[in-house]
């Protein structure tokens, strides 16, 4: 339904389908009434920015918890991470005199199976009497040592 603006610009909805889905139903995106000349460049700008938004949205990854880890030998993490049966965890690691911050996202959707994932992480310097910390929640992490 067309609804007048304060300068005279004439707004409607028109669905937009990206790639090669169907339209998804009962979305739709307001495009605003241009002059000819300038409507060919304003659909573009909008259906610039729809795609943006959708490809934003494609990317199924989340942050997954790190609920401890084991000491494998001085230099080597091993994470229990809140994922279960992921096709890709990835884990980054930075590293300070005082502290080891891991994060690890998962591609895992949030809730499902009652399970944990491993991921293994390597230090550049022994852990030593640094503090694990989860960079996404920046808690602590326990860290239990191989006997």
């Amino acid at each position: 339904m067309a609804a007048s603006s304060a300068a005279g610009l004439r707004e409607r909805s028109v669905r937009v389908t990206v790639g090669p889905q169907a339209p998804i139903t009962g979305q739709s995106v307001p495009v605003t009434r241009l002059p000819s000349a300038l409507r060919a460049g304003r659909f573009a700008a909008v259906l610039t920015a729809v795609g943006a938004a959708a490809v934003g949205c494609s990317d199924d990854r989340r942050d997954a918890a790190i609920h401890d880890a084991l000491l494998e030998n001085e230099q080597t993490l091993v994470l229990t991470i809140g994922a279960c049966n992921a096709n890709d965890n990835q884990a980054s690691v930075s590293e300070d005199v005082d502290s080891v911050t891991a994060s690890v996202t998962t591609d895992d959707p949030p809730g499902g199976d009652g399970c944990a994932d491993l991921v293994t992480v390597h230090l550049s310097a022994p852990l030593g009497d640094r503090q694990l910390v989860d960079g996404t929640s920046s808690t602590p992490v326990a860290v239990r040592r191989n006997p």
